[in-house]
């Protein structure tokens, strides 16, 4: 849980990027993915994994953030892909922690 909340919060004081989008997609639309939903999202289920409000729904919201990001990311700027690598970390190391069997 320090290696999220650490890396949470070093994802917390970086800047959204600015950045050109791929030719053809809607700003803020990156493969179909609406970044700062996908950005708000993230953070939402680490912010609830974190305090211990695991909600039914968040292990689908999970995956398909997880999907979306590995939609978006080669897509991206550098400046795009280094803000949001750690929010795929996050994702990563919450999904490892739910598969760990509970005593």
């Amino acid at each position: 849980m320090d290696d999220i909340r650490r890396r949470l919060d070093i994802w917390g004081c970086a800047a959204y990027p600015e950045e050109d989008y791929p030719p053809g997609s809607e700003q803020g639309e990156v493969g179909g993915v609406d970044l700062a939903l996908l950005d708000g999202e993230v953070a939402a289920l680490a912010y609830r994994w974190l305090e211990g409000r695991w909600m039914e729904g968040d292990d689908k919201t999970l995956e398909l953030c997880l999907e979306d990001l590995g939609l978006a990311m080669p897509q991206l700027s550098p400046a795009g892909r280094l803000y949001f690598e750690p929010a795929m970390e996050i994702l990563l190391d919450i999904r490892h922690a739910r598969s760990k069997p509970r005593p």
